[in-house]
């Protein structure tokens, strides 16, 4: 029989030691290059780390052997270039999101899961070190003056961070992961977030100039689809994209790519979203991609899809279409006081020509949900839906018989029934 009570006890001793061998050397380290920092920043430093072991008695005298002593070198690595104990959830492509709560509370959105992780930091002192290094690679700094700092790494991944007096532990880093894999037509299928004809009719929509806007919670694949959509664009128009951190990739002859900035350490340099979409009024775009709008740029947007900027498209936070339309009147409202109820429902309702909903559940599966448009009934702005995934929201057939942007895609010399047979579920064709 196994003695699972002595197995644990070598497992604890092994830990123990694995993190006495890590701060010995991590102290050799510092002593060592403390007078030539920049040479932890040559080509061969885990080498020159790894002879440091030989200077240390405590390495000869531990039971580890050769592979572990390497990952012990290999963790104080990680440690000098900043990444510490997330070094190995920034080299693995499934997990999404890296959430700091504190020393010992590590978590990570592993394919959609939050998971909690074994990964920690020695104290707080470390968990400062470790949030000063990673904005020093982003040109960044945060302190009490400034405790809420957003910066961008320079794999792409987003990071936010806040320290005290702002939060009560030591430090609380959030970082979204630029995503590496190529997600195209295919994946998307292959992985049921929708439908081949729905993709078509959307890539028919896009290659027809429809305004869309894409919705959906955190994490849903809004930007995800949104460039794969953006993939479908005439290969002689002029596109700009507009994003707080570039994250679109578009395969296309012709791209500007805009980023946001915010303000320096004296609190200057600002450059918003919305003075990236007035900019971009002015560089004779074909169409206009905006990341997200959240704010301000909202207005300006929406003025650029109904001035001259045909197939311009954008993604919001909505729990449904619905909730989207309702965000965009709250967000204009906001930021313009002077606009009527009225006004802004014409507005958006002239502007956006087709809305897609996208979400994630509670599962980590991420679906397409439902496609529809903006019709003004009452003077006010509704969402009616032109599809919807099965048992998810029911559609009344007048609303594909009466779709006005399907009236507009056939003004571009697409076929009427093509495209509603294309909205068609699985099961209504069946049935049909």
């Amino acid at each position: 029989m196994f003695n699972l009570s002595s197995k644990h006890e070598e497992v604890q001793t092994n830990l123990s030691t694995f993190e006495e061998l890590k701060k010995l050397l991590h102290d050799a380290v510092i002593e060592e290059y403390e007078q030539e920092p920049t040479a932890l920043l040559s080509d061969n430093i885990l080498e020159k780390i790894s002879a440091l072991c030989v200077e240390i008695p405590q390495f000869s005298n531990s039971s580890f052997n050769q592979h572990q002593q390497a990952q012990v070198v290999q963790a104080v690595y990680d440690e000098i270039q900043g990444l510490g104990p997330i070094a190995q959830f920034m080299l693995d492509d499934q997990v999404s999101d890296i959430l700091i709560n504190d020393t010992q509370d590590i978590w990570i959105d592993k394919q959609g899961k939050l998971l909690c992780t074994a990964s920690k930091f020695d104290d707080e002192r470390h968990l400062r070190r470790f949030v000063d290094r990673l904005l020093d690679g982003c040109g960044r700094q945060v302190n009490a003056l400034m405790p809420i700092v957003d910066g961008k790494l320079k794999d792409g991944s987003r990071v936010h961070i806040i320290v005290p007096p702002a939060c009560t532990s030591a430090a609380i880093v959030s970082i979204r992961k630029f995503n590496h894999k190529k997600i195209n037509d295919e994946f998307l299928v292959a992985n049921q977030f929708l439908d081949k004809n729905v993709l078509t009719f959307l890539q028919t929509a896009v290659k027809s100039g429809v305004n869309i806007l894409v919705c959906g919670n955190a994490g849903a694949g809004k930007t995800s689809l949104l460039n794969v959509l953006a993939n479908s664009i005439n290969k002689n128009e002029r596109v700009v994209t507009i994003e707080e951190s570039a994250e679109l990739n578009l395969h296309h002859n012709h791209v500007v790519q805009l980023e946001a900035h915010d303000t320096n350490s004296d609190g200057k340099g600002a450059v918003s979203l919305r003075d990236l979409v007035k900019a971009a009024l002015r560089m004779r775009a074909d169409r206009i991609l905006v990341g997200e709008v959240r704010s301000g740029e909202v207005i300006d947007m929406l003025q650029a899809m109904n001035c001259g900027h045909q197939g311009s498209m954008t993604t919001i936070h909505a729990n449904s279409a619905s909730d989207a339309v309702t965000r965009l009147s709250t967000l204009v409202q906001l930021h313009n006081a002077q606009l009527s109820d009225a006004h802004t429902n014409a507005l958006i309702a002239s502007s956006i020509q087709l809305i897609v909903h996208v979400s994630r559940s509670t599962d980590g599966v991420r679906t397409l949900k439902s496609i529809g448009e903006i019709k003004r009934v009452n003077g006010a702005a509704h969402f009616c839906p032109l599809y919807s995934k099965p048992g998810f929201e029911p559609i009344e057939n007048n609303f594909v018989q009466d779709s006005s942007v399907i009236s507009f895609m056939q003004s571009q010399g697409e076929n009427a029934q093509t495209l509603q047979a294309l909205l068609k579920s699985k099961a209504e064709a069946d049935y049909d």
